[in-house]
């Protein structure tokens, strides 16, 4: 029970803290976004200069829309009807997440409770197939899952850490957002 809840805690509280973060931002911009349909879109930012081969477009296009706010709520407006698919398939894998999130801490529980038997049932099923092999057979198993597990779960959250703190020390608006 005491290991189930710390895994619930640390694994849980943070992408619930996160999807909270992830609604919050959205509200953010979504009110961003209704100040730029109402007040027009500000000037483009003086180091649009300095970004090679797009710079000078995105500069010239993101003026454009500055001087025409008919053409920027049209195409606001167009934005945000082709973002509603992706807005709503992201929350649903985010919840589908932490749904999954919340089975697997479920199932942690009785893998803890019973894990030793299951685990001595397992290795008589594998020695009755595999033989004398069976022990090193499960070790492989074992470090093979264990690697991968690790090795996918610790990259995506690096990854992830690592983006999010680059977005903020860049300036982006919503870095925790864009880093999940």
């Amino acid at each position: 029970s005491v290991m189930t809840l710390l895994i619930a805690v640390v694994v849980l509280v943070p992408f619930t803290i996160a999807g909270f973060r992830f609604v919050e931002s959205f509200s953010t911009l979504a009110e961003r976004i209704n100040d730029y349909r109402n007040e027009g879109i500000p000037s483009p930012p003086d180091w649009l200069d300095k970004v090679p081969i797009l710079g000078d477009f995105i500069k010239d296009y993101w003026t454009d829309l500055s001087e025409n706010t008919d053409k920027a709520a049209q195409t606001i407006k167009e934005w945000l009807i082709k973002s509603q698919g992706w807005i709503l398939h992201y929350g649903a894998a985010l919840l589908k997440g932490v749904f999954h999130l919340t089975i697997s801490v479920i199932i942690a529980f009785f893998f803890y409770r019973d894990g030793e038997s299951v685990v001595n049932r397992i290795m008589a099923g594998v020695h009755k197939i595999a033989g004398e092999q069976s022990h090193h057979l499960l070790s492989v198993v074992g470090r093979t899952i264990y690697s991968v597990v690790y090795g996918v779960l610790g990259t995506a959250l690096l990854q992830g850490i690592v983006a999010a703190i680059g977005f903020y020390i860049a300036g982006v608006p919503f870095p925790l957002l864009l880093g999940l």
